[in-house]
């Protein structure tokens, strides 16, 4: 490949990537936070909770196979008008 070829193609793409920012995002970026490993002990459990509760994680996820499985279950259900389904089978968001 000729030396001016390989330097027109190197200047076409930095081109094409100093363009891409128009063509993202338009608004300011989002961090979603999500729980982890609710079920695994029962101070993991009251801490998820909370944090979900106070609006600082956005979806829970729950280990089935931990030892405090059922307290995370019976949490989630004292708390459910707080804790809702994303699903698209639900219907709820």
């Amino acid at each position: 490949m000729k030396p001016l070829r390989l330097k027109n193609m190197i200047a076409g793409c930095l081109l094409a990537a100093g363009a891409l920012p128009v063509w993202g995002q338009s608004g300011a970026p989002t961090l979603v936070i999500r729980i982890d490993d609710l079920g695994a002990l029962h101070s993991v459990n009251e801490a998820c909770i909370q944090t979900y509760r106070s609006g600082i994680a956005r979806s829970v996820e729950v280990m089935p196979v931990a030892a405090w499985y059922p307290e995370a279950i019976k949490m989630l259900k004292e708390n459910e008008s707080a804790c809702t389904s994303s699903s698209p089978a639900s219907g709820r968001t």
